[in-house]
């Protein structure tokens, strides 16, 4: 959900070795489900499969589409340009890169669409992690600076309350897959996100010392605190 710190999150994870995130991207989960839904669940292109006919076409494997999609968000994320390399040189550097990014617009279609999404997730990026962020504190986030100024009156508790039991449904759907994480917590306790980080894989000398603060205004990205920890690379990392 929004103003729930998931932009402090996002470049908290930035700043972790060989992790490189983005922010918003317009939703674009949903915008590849659509587009190999819009293909490949055509029932004329279907039928076609394996036949000499108008919609034929030789047989698809199953997780032909997940090149597609994974392709897609390394496009839309990639490494800073560095002029004195050559894309075979930057592809070889970034292979072991873990790419990530925030979405705010996850849950933007109707709720019977939750597990279908679910599934292409799934399906098409089988190896990825999934960190489920929201905030039990819904009278700060109801109170919202950005909200208050944009919408021109607080969300209400009821609004948020159902938010935060959907991604709850959502987080048990992924199952082992997804991480829950609320901000009220980790916002006053830094171990709380240290766990978080242990369970992606990062050893304890990678943990955090002091927290971020992006966008604490609703007015922008504003730095209002340095990243600190302490981490030695690893190729095991």
């Amino acid at each position: 959900t929004g103003r729930s710190a998931s932009t402090t999150l996002t470049w908290m994870l930035d700043a972790l070795p060989g992790v490189r995130m983005a922010g918003e991207n317009n939703d674009t989960l949903h915008e590849l489900k659509n587009m190999k839904k819009h293909v490949m669940g055509n029932k004329h292109w279907i039928k076609g499969s394996g036949k000499q006919s108008a919609w034929g076409h030789n047989k698809v494997p199953p997780q032909a589409f997940s090149c597609v999609a994974q392709s897609m968000i390394e496009t839309i994320n990639p490494p800073k340009f560095n002029q004195s390399k050559s894309l075979e040189e930057e592809n070889e550097a970034d292979y072991k890169t873990i790419i990530g990014f925030k979405t705010i617009r996850f849950l933007d279609d109707s709720e019977g669409d939750d597990k279908g999404l679910v599934d292409f997730v799934q399906d098409n990026f089988p190896c990825s992690k999934i960190l489920i962020n929201y905030s039990s504190n819904i009278t700060r986030q109801s109170n919202s600076a950005l909200w208050v100024r944009t919408k021109g009156q607080n969300v209400s508790f009821e609004i948020l309350r159902g938010a935060n039991a959907r991604l709850g449904r959502v987080g048990n759907m992924f199952g082992s897959q997804a991480y829950m994480l609320d901000s009220a917590a980790w916002l006053r306790n830094i171990s709380v996100l240290n766990e978080m980080v242990t369970w992606l894989g990062f050893p304890e000398r990678c943990h955090f010392q002091h927290l971020l603060a992006f966008n604490v205004l609703g007015n922008g990205y504003t730095i209002a605190g340095r990243v600190h920890y302490s981490c030695f690379f690893s190729d095991t990392i």
